[in-house]
């Protein structure tokens, strides 16, 4: 809002509360207290796909969504190579963009189909796709340390969302703000 001198920048609706629900998920998630994580919804997940890796970490009912949603952390950017090679994101600095395949050579890939699977109740796909994560991750770790892969309380976190009735399956704190937020934004 405003004219060329004096503009005024706001945030209208759900994004907000949204965002404040992240970043106090962020606190939950986050490895240690002194070190932070960005945290996203699938929708974001969907925006950056072609840039960087991330990982879902669970499923939360956000302030302002009719349904439970997706959310991730970002963990790097894709590597690129040297100049003179074809990078590995696929931007070859052409003006065409990059729709989609950077997943071929990201261990979690599977991880978060297997996460999509789960959101959408068909929670033996789900198992399938975490057996085969688990397969590829041992083979992955094998070659070499990967940090991108995802830790065991990530995995305990799996199994507790697969082995809950699907009305339960949504984070206890994403719950609770949601309800806060519900409440306040009247």
């Amino acid at each position: 809002l405003g004219n060329k001198e004096v503009k005024a920048f706001s945030t209208v609706g759900p994004a907000y509360q949204q965002a404040c629900v992240l970043e106090r998920l962020n606190r939950m998630y986050s490895p240690s207290n002194d070190r932070s994580m960005v945290l996203t919804t699938r929708r974001t997940c969907a925006d950056i796909a072609t840039a960087f890796l991330f990982r879902f970490v669970d499923i939360v009912a956000l302030p302002g969504s009719a349904k439970p949603t997706l959310i991730a952390t970002v963990l790097e950017p894709y590597p690129e190579t040297t100049e003179g090679v074809k990078k590995k994101d696929g931007n070859d600095d052409e003006w065409l963009y990059v729709v989609g395949g950077n997943d071929r050579d990201d261990v979690n890939a599977t991880w978060n189909e297997a996460f999509v699977k789960l959101l959408s109740d068909e929670v033996d796909a789900a198992r399938t796709l975490m057996q085969e994560y688990l397969k590829r991750l041992a083979h992955e770790q094998s070659k070499s340390a990967s940090e991108s892969a995802a830790s065991d309380v990530d995995s305990a976190r799996f199994k507790q969302l697969a082995d809950a009735p699907r009305l339960e399956r949504t984070a206890v704190l994403g719950a609770y703000y949601n309800t806060v937020y519900r409440s306040c934004a009247v």
